[in-house]
C-alpha cells in the first residue's frame, strides 16, 4: 500500500495500486486527480484526524472507492507484532537481553523496554 504525504506524492504513486493511504487534506481536486492517476484505485485509508471533504467523499464513492477511515493516533509503532513476538520468543528459549539486541539488530534498552511493557 502505498501512501501519499502531500498533493506531490499522487504523481508518483504507481499506476496499478489498487489501495492508499492518505496523509493529507482530502479535498475534490485531490480526489479528482487521485482517480485519473490511479483508475483502478478500490480502497483509501484516511486517519480520521484528517479533513475530508464532502464532495471529496461523494466523488470517491460515486467511484466505488471505499473510505476506509482509521481511529489509530499518534506515532505509528517502531516495531512490528512479528518482531516483539520474535524477541519475547528468544527470551524465553533462555537467551539474554544483549544477544537478543545482536540477533534481532534492535537496541538492548528497547528490547528491554519490550520484555518489561508490551507483548505477552
Amino acid at each position: 500500500m502505498k501512501t501519499i504525504k502531500n498533493k506531490k506524492d499522487v504523481m508518483r504513486v504507481a499506476k496499478t495500486s489498487v489501495e492508499l493511504s492518505l496523509r493529507c487534506y482530502l479535498t475534490l481536486p485531490l480526489a479528482v486527480e487521485l482517480t485519473r492517476v490511479v483508475p483502478k484505485l478500490k480502497k483509501l485509508k484516511i486517519p480520521q484526524s484528517i479533513r475530508r471533504s464532502k464532495k471529496a467523499l461523494e466523488f470517491l464513492a460515486k467511484r466505488n472507492v471505499i473510505i476506509e477511515i482509521t481511529s489509530r493516533r499518534g506515532t505509528p509503532p517502531k516495531y512490528q507484532e512479528e518482531t516483539i513476538n520474535l524477541i519475547h520468543e528468544l527470551k524465553t528459549a533462555g537467551k539474554g537481553i544483549t544477544n537478543i539486541s545482536k540477533e534481532t539488530r534492535i537496541p538492548k534498552s528497547s528490547v528491554k523496554y519490550i520484555l518489561e511493557h508490551r507483548g505477552k
